[in-house]
């Protein structure tokens, strides 16, 4: 038995190379880390474009007359689950860019701010050496800055509603990060852990009204 799963996924560079990814969920449980590229699923009869349209229309103020597509390349992958079951996906990967002097201007969601939090979840890290196992990871404290280190504490993060309706118990987190970044957070249970770090230092995401992007 096959079945099979059509998904478009947007690839957008800043002008620095740093790449628009979602990096977690909040909901009743609170956050939860899932670093990926934006990404819809493909409905019966549409085209990536209309795909690509109706993706960029739920991020909202982020991203709404804002980006150039480059780029559209087809990705094949069939993998089989337990017993006779294998699921094809085709996915399609739109790279883009920001159109010029384009920002993103939507509310961000707010960092904690007393000194408890900032001590207990150290807001920043860096990305060593490649090794047999992975990337290195150093979680130093505000008191012993290094100048290689991104700071997470002062990082934009933004929501926007993972359905139609708006609902505090389903939102989606967006962030710009660094090609390095963004290949360690989705390198596995180290990556998450890390991912969930920098997720700890948010409170909880304010979500605004979208004007009509019609």
């Amino acid at each position: 038995v096959r079945r099979a799963v059509s998904l478009v996924e947007l690839r957008l560079v800043d002008p620095d190379g740093w790449l628009l990814v979602q990096v977690g969920t909040f909901g009743a449980a609170g956050y939860q880390p899932s670093c990926h590229l934006p990404l819809a699923v493909r409905e019966a009869n549409e085209t990536v474009e209309e795909s690509i349209n109706r993706l960029v229309l739920k991020l909202g103020r982020l991203l709404v007359d804002k980006i150039k597509l480059v780029d559209v390349r087809e990705e094949v992958t069939e993998k089989r689950s337990k017993g006779i079951i294998s699921t094809r996906s085709v996915r399609m990967i739109c790279s883009a860019r920001l159109k010029a002097d384009s920002v993103i201007d939507a509310p961000s969601v707010p960092h904690h701010t007393t000194s408890e939090s900032v001590s207990n979840h150290a807001a920043r890290f860096r990305v060593g050496r490649s090794t047999s196992f992975g990337f290195e990871f150093a979680w130093p404290t505000p008191a012993a800055p290094h100048q290689e280190h991104s700071s997470y504490q002062d990082r934009k993060v933004w929501a926007v509603p993972a359905a139609a309706e708006p609902d505090r118990d389903a939102v989606d987190c967006y962030a710009w990060v660094s090609p390095e970044e963004y290949s360690f957070f989705t390198s596995g249970s180290r990556g998450d852990a890390a991912l969930m770090e920098w997720l700890s230092l948010l409170g909880s995401p304010e979500l605004h009204s979208e004007p009509n992007c019609n």
